[in-house]
């Protein structure tokens, strides 16, 4: 089972559960109009909650999957060491069970109501798009793998059925962000350069301020959000100067490691933006599951 296991990415699959939860806090907000107690989550249909969760692994797992089968032939030179061209998978199979997660994840999202499955079909056609034929554009393979991660929220911000026009500006710090994740593991194989990998600062850092900015403007809470940001600064700014200053596949690496174990902390902002500290600690509990399965799978 593990070459099925490493083909998931299981330490990236808690960030995804992340993307739900904080979601989940953001919506719930819109329902009480003021900062929730955990006396809301009685409004909250836990089979619902179950159901978006197992979507969002679905969701996720299918896409790094299908990944790995479009590039099979460059990993074949490049990371041979991959489940599918050393052999302990096969293509078809893995074809097979990437197709199969994602349409999990839609059918489950469908079940919860027609928008949640709206934006779940929606982030499995644009991580398709991306697998096959956006990764490898400059602009485009970062925009695209932002579009999935933004969706995912809006997948956890979508189980109330209504839908909110602030959503589009939440959307913006995720898609951001892992825009800059993306475009800096362009350099994971051969390396990159110092001005290359400054370009990202400013994607990351609207990512960073926006849970306080907006949970500031519109839930009046400017408070909750910065432990779980002053976090996220510790987590992931000395691995990317390190590889500014050494920017060499190894160091890069860790730089992308480090910003997407963290996005489980910009999740925990935004849960405490809208659903109070309570919330964002919450979410923050899927952080060390997730760096212990990055102990034994590869986050990359």
């Amino acid at each position: 089972m593990k070459p099925y296991l490493q083909l998931m990415r299981p330490p990236n699959l808690p960030t995804a559960v992340s993307d739900v939860a904080a979601g989940t806090a953001v919506a719930a907000f819109f329902i009480s109009k003021q900062l929730p107690d955990w006396a809301l989550l009685k409004e909250l249909s836990w089979g619902h909650l179950s159901l978006l969760l197992f979507a969002t692994v679905c969701l996720y797992a299918g896409g790094v999957v299908m990944n790995d089968v479009f590039d099979t032939d460059i990993d074949a030179v490049e990371r041979p060491e991959r489940p599918i061209p050393s052999g302990r998978v096969l293509l078809e199979n893995a074809r097979t069970m990437g197709l199969t997660l994602l349409l999990a994840g839609v059918l489950a999202s469908f079940a919860v109501n027609m928008l949640c499955g709206g934006v779940a079909l929606t982030v499995a056609l644009l991580a398709l798009i991306y697998d096959r034929y956006a990764k490898h554009h400059v602009f485009w393979g970062p925009f695209t793998m932002g579009l999935c991660r933004a969706g995912n929220l809006l997948l956890g911000m979508s189980w109330t059925g209504q839908w909110q026009p602030i959503y589009i500006l939440i959307m913006t710090a995720p898609l951001a962000y892992i825009a800059s994740v993306t475009y800096i593991s362009r350099f994971e194989v051969h390396g990159g350069d110092a001005k290359k990998l400054g370009r990202t600062f400013m994607w990351e850092l609207w990512a960073v301020i926006a849970p306080t900015v907006l949970g500031n403007s519109v839930a009046h809470n400017l408070w909750q959000p910065i432990p779980f940001v002053v976090l996220l600064m510790i987590i992931i700014t000395p691995p990317l100067a390190k590889a500014q200053k050494e920017p060499t596949p190894e160091n890069i690496k860790k730089a992308v490691k480090t910003r997407i174990i963290g996005l489980i902390a910009l999740n925990a902002a935004w849960a405490a933006a809208f659903g109070g500290w309570q919330w964002g600690v919450a979410v923050l509990m899927l952080m060390p599951i997730s760096r212990l399965l990055a102990k034994t799978f590869t986050v990359t």
